[in-house]
């Protein structure tokens, strides 16, 4: 917390005690009322931002958890990542602790291409994960709001980066013949910014390239 428009002092408003392992990022839903964190301890956890108290962990595979999201469209849903495996939990399945997600699906090729990121549609129906290969796999996501009855299908496997793409999301904002753009980040200093459906490319940048001079 920025106290006082000093940004030399922050100050804690409050901690959350849980993980057993280093948290490897957050995610705080649209309403602002609840927040997940997730560990290199295998679970994703769900906080009450409100109470600051625990509401469910999500410990299906045991491996460090690489991302985690909110479904936009639907509250009960939250997305996982770990190795290379993509799990889809239902809030609404009764215990603290969830072991087992409603849907799972392998996205990379293999055990050692872990995904470093995912990134959910703002309609909820879609999915794109970073991965170690450089690669962008683009998931789709459908269900019919009941329990168990979801289903994620492998869409497409797209080759953008030289090494490692470490980052992945959709462009927010967009109108709907726009709504697919997405930007990626990766260790070989590219950005790309395109059309995942389209398939076209808007930009491609590369920070490591020598800059003009000025005249």
């Amino acid at each position: 917390h920025d106290h006082g428009g000093d940004r030399g002092l922050v100050m804690q408003t409050a901690l959350l005690k849980g993980h057993k392992g280093p948290v490897c990022g957050l995610d705080l839903d649209a309403s602002g009322g609840r927040l997940l964190s997730w560990s290199e301890d295998g679970t994703c956890r769900l906080w009450d931002t409100k109470t600051r108290r625990g509401i469910r962990c999500m410990a299906g595979g045991g491996e460090a958890v690489c991302s985690a999201a909110f479904s936009p469209t639907n509250e009960h849903l939250v997305l996982t990542a770990s190795g290379g495996t993509i799990s889809v939990y239902d809030l609404r399945r009764e215990g603290v602790v969830l072991r087992d997600p409603a849907v799972v699906l392998r996205a990379t090729p293999d055990d050692d291409t872990e995904i470093n990121q995912i990134a959910v549609h703002a309609e909820g129906e879609a999915v794109c994960c970073a991965a170690d290969n450089g690669t962008v796999y683009r998931l789709s996501l459908q269900g019919d709001g009941e329990a168990r009855g979801y289903a994620l299908r492998l869409e497409d496997a797209l080759e953008l980066h030289a090494n490692i793409c470490s980052a992945v999301q959709y462009r927010p904002g967009r109108s709907a013949a726009s709504s697919h753009e997405l930007v990626t980040g990766g260790y070989d200093c590219c950005m790309f910014h395109l059309d995942v459906v389209a398939g076209e490319m808007y930009n491609a940048l590369n920070l490591s390239a020598s800059q003009p001079k000025k005249r």
